[in-house]
């Protein structure tokens, strides 16, 4: 599988709200073997027991057991994947009045893209959608040359039923000024 070297690095904010309780999920996706979570919770002060909320990550599909570091009731756990594939988690945050809880979904690969330097000599090589999908994650590519390998299906990544949303390419503050050949598909 190759060592769990980390080679990337994104943000992505998911928001969480019922009834009394809201909890923000910033997960910080590190393309590899390990990733660190970092969960931030607000109570709005109205249970029984004010500032008192229990957190709760938890795997809720994926091709092995994923492990959590110090354990899954802090709001910033490492979470270690034991193979790569698509892994669903979740976190649920309880006031002792309300309880709310979210998904995400992270793929992890062994590659973040299928070959390539990013140059106009040696683009990177889109050759699935994971790959495709890395380049939305990693607005520090945006700058790069690409390559599309193969006919790539994205219709999928809408979000629903947990599954992946796919991340627009580029934004008014980091615009992709790269090169994406589509190489005839």
């Amino acid at each position: 599988m190759g060592e769990n070297t980390k080679n990337s690095f994104s943000t992505q904010n998911f928001t969480l709200k019922q009834g009394f309780c809201k909890a923000l999920i910033s997960i910080s996706e590190y393309f590899g073997f390990n990733y660190v979570l970092d969960g931030v919770v607000t109570d709005d002060g109205l249970s029984n027991l004010p500032n008192e909320m229990s957190l709760l990550w938890e795997m809720i599909s994926g091709p092995g057991t994923v492990s959590f570091d110090p354990n899954a009731n802090v709001t910033n756990p490492s979470v270690s994947f034991p193979s790569v594939g698509r892994y669903v988690l979740q976190l649920t945050a309880d006031d002792g009045q309300a309880s709310t809880s979210d998904t995400v979904v992270i793929v992890v690969v062994d590659d973040l893209y299928g070959g390539g330097s990013g140059t106009a000599i040696d683009p990177y090589l889109l050759n699935t959608d994971e790959h495709f999908i890395a380049v939305g994650v990693n607005p520090q590519h945006w700058g790069k040359h690409f390559v599309l390998m193969n006919d790539i299906d994205l219709s999928l990544f809408d979000g629903q039923a947990g599954r992946a949303k796919y991340l627009i390419i580029g934004s008014s503050d980091t615009p992709f000024v790269g090169n994406l050949n589509g190489n005839g598909y």
